[in-house]
């Protein structure tokens, strides 16, 4: 599994805006380029784009994947996460 930073905090204190900001940073940096994805734990359920960050700069793996409907759990975030991680590389 390869390394990750994990960015943590309160709602609406920038989390979003700084892990993309760092993502394109390392993605397009001067002269060099790290493979990133950014994966968002909060966002996976699609009818609720008013109370979750769905519009960013930059596409963010598992936001509005599932229906507030249907089941989601952790061993289901964290396949989708490990599949995520693992199509970056």
């Amino acid at each position: 599994m390869p390394e990750c930073f994990v960015v943590c905090g309160p709602t609406a204190s920038g989390k979003s805006e700084l892990s993309d900001a760092w993502a394109e940073k390392l993605t397009v940096g001067e002269g060099h380029h790290v493979p990133t994805a950014v994966i968002d734990s909060m966002q996976v359920y699609r009818e609720l784009p008013i109370i979750t960050n769905q519009a960013r700069r930059r596409a963010a793996g598992l936001v509005g994947v599932v229906s507030v409907l249907g089941k989601w759990s952790v061993a289901a975030h964290r396949a989708g996460v490990r599949e995520l991680v693992a199509g970056e590389n």
